[in-house]
């Protein structure tokens, strides 16, 4: 889990975060 940058926007946080959930969902749904 990458750190958080210091005065990230909100836009560029919810990014982050679905970044995030698009490469564990990817993960998961592999065979």
């Amino acid at each position: 889990m990458p750190k958080l940058m210091k005065g990230a926007t909100p836009n560029e946080l919810v990014k982050g975060v679905t970044a995030n959930l698009m490469s564990i969902i990817g993960q998961v749904s592999e065979p």
